[in-house]
């Protein structure tokens, strides 16, 4: 293309190439021209410039833009970036990096998590220019965004963890002490980037200054690794059989898949220090324990030792027939935990763990 518009210029503006001719081009040349022309340029759709952020927008409060991260990206590929130019691209970026923290952030209430993962996608189908261009926008935002919207930057970090590296360290901060300083009910944006284990302890602290049913409903709607150990607190301080069930269900299994090693061996002191067996006698406890060691089945064989503990403490309770725990036992044991020799039974679910 770049030769085509030289040999243009020239035929286009007649000059002396030499001392005693003017340029022509030959047969071969012209028709050289004319096949790259219509390969490299003609025969291409036409390229989405200045209008691409506007259709996004009109697009995304029409609601055609999907909500999964897997259906955005394709929608994003196929109809957005596809045959955009690189400064098209970054444009997009830009202006969706922009659109939870500027003036008309409130236009898009509702759709916060549709524009981050759409950030997110463009980062992973534009990588070379979205990483060229839009640490530094976000960089800039951390240190200049009034009080009142700073916050709102974490909504991008769950969907891409490394805008809160590109805050860099001013934003981060102002960030961490905004969260400090701040009732719980404004700082919910922050819950976004909960992942990130400086701010999940810093908001975590938030928490447990709350009446109870407030951290209930936090750490059963934003589970997270921070959160795994007050988690762990508030199902051991159960004092009744329903709320053991009620908090097993919608606190304790949600931070089943951050549990660590060390977070199994606690669940068993836990279930152990149940005050009146609170815990173990509840009639969804068996069924709860199944489904967190499934979510922690990754754990095995380090923490095996633990979950044989648990096992042991059902039997000499005389709980090992009750409820679902021959299910939770039959589990351990075609998982290679080691489980207790139990009392002969009548019951046939219990006798295959024999």
């Amino acid at each position: 293309m770049d030769r085509l518009r030289d040999d243009r210029h020239l035929c286009a503006h007649p000059a002396f190439v030499s001392d005693d001719g003017l340029f022509s081009p030959t047969p071969e040349l012209v028709r050289a021209h004319i096949a790259h022309a219509i390969l490299h340029l003609l025969s291409r759709p036409p390229v989405q410039g200045k209008q691409l952020i506007e259709r996004y927008d009109r697009d995304l409060l029409g609601g055609s833009i999907p909500k999964s991260a897997e259906d955005i990206e394709l929608v994003l590929r196929e109809n957005y970036l596809g045959n955009a130019k690189p400064g098209s691209v970054v444009s997009l970026a830009k202006a969706l990096a922009k659109a939870l923290v500027g003036s008309e952030a409130a236009t898009y209430k509702g759709k916060e998590n549709q524009i981050a993962i759409s950030l997110a996608a463009i980062g992973r189908l534009a990588p070379g220019l979205f990483e060229e261009h839009i640490p530094p926008v976000i960089e800039r935002l951390g240190r200049d965004l009034n009080d009142d919207k700073v916050l709102n930057v974490c909504r991008y970090v769950e969907a891409e963890p490394r805008i809160w590296e590109w805050l860099g360290q001013a934003g981060q901060t102002r960030v961490l002490a905004k969260i400090e300083h701040s009732p719980l009910k404004e700082v919910i944006p922050a819950f976004k980037a909960r992942h990130v284990p400086v701010v999940g302890e810093v908001l975590l602290n938030k928490v447990k200054t709350e009446e109870i049913k407030a951290q209930e409903s936090v750490l059963s709607k934003a589970p997270c690794r921070s959160f795994v150990s007050a988690a762990l607190d508030l199902y051991g301080s159960s004092g009744s059989f329903v709320t053991a069930e009620k908090r097993g269900i919608e606190v304790l299994l949600p931070h089943a898949k951050y549990f660590v090693v060390n977070d199994v061996e606690r669940l068993n002191a836990v279930i152990r220090g149940s005050k009146y067996d609170q815990i173990l006698n509840a009639s969804q406890t068996a069924t709860i324990l199944t489904q967190v060691f499934d979510q922690a089945r990754q754990l095995l064989p380090a923490a095996s030792s633990h979950w044989s503990e648990i096992a042991k403490y059902i039997v000499e309770k005389n709980a090992a027939s009750d409820y679902d725990y021959p299910k939770f036992l039959s589990e351990l044991k075609k998982a290679s935990v080691p489980i207790p020799e139990l009392p002969a039974s009548d019951d046939a679910e219990t006798d295959l763990l024999y």
